[in-house]
C-alpha cells in the first residue's frame, strides 16, 4: 500500500469514528430559539420548566448579591464621608492652635526685642558713664 492511501484510509477511519467519539454539543437546557411570527409574539429563547426556574433562580441570586455589595458601598461611602467631616474639624483645631502659638510667638520676639533694646540702652548708658567716670 502506498502512502497516500494509508493516509486517506487513516482519515477516513478518523472521520467515521468522530462522530460517535464526540459528546453532543445541544446545551443542558432544552432552550428553542423563535423568531417573531412563528410562534410566538416577539423574538427570543423559551427555555423549559426546569431551565427557566434555574435561570431564573441565578437572576435571583445575581441581584441579591447586587444589592448586598450596593449597601456596602453606600456604608462605605457613609463611613468615607464621616471621616471627611472628622478630618476637617481636626484640621480647623490644629489651624487655629498653630494660629495661637503663632501669635505666642511673635509677642514673645516683641518682648524679647524690647527687652534687648532697653538692655542695650542701659549698657551704652552704663559704659558711657564708666568711660566719662574714668577719663576726667
Amino acid at each position: 500500500m502506498s502512502l497516500k492511501k494509508c493516509l486517506l484510509l487513516i482519515a477516513t477511519i478518523c472521520l467515521i469514528c468522530s462522530p460517535a467519539c464526540c459528546q453532543s454539543t445541544e446545551p443542558s437546557a432544552d432552550a428553542l430559539r423563535v423568531r417573531r411570527g412563528w410562534t410566538a409574539p416577539s423574538d427570543g429563547y423559551f427555555l423549559a420548566d426546569f431551565a427557566m426556574r434555574d435561570t431564573i433562580a441565578g437572576w435571583s441570586e445575581a441581584k441579591r448579591i447586587a444589592d448586598v455589595r450596593q449597601q456596602a458601598l453606600e456604608a462605605l461611602r457613609e463611613e468615607i464621608r464621616m471621616q471627611q467631616a472628622d478630618l476637617k474639624r481636626q484640621l480647623a483645631a490644629l489651624q487655629s492652635e498653630v494660629t495661637a502659638e503663632r501669635k505666642l510667638w511673635r509677642s514673645r520676639v516683641r518682648q524679647g526685642k524690647v527687652q534687648g533694646v532697653v538692655i542695650g540702652v542701659l549698657a551704652g548708658f552704663a559704659g558711657g558713664y564708666l568711660v566719662k567716670r574714668n577719663n576726667p
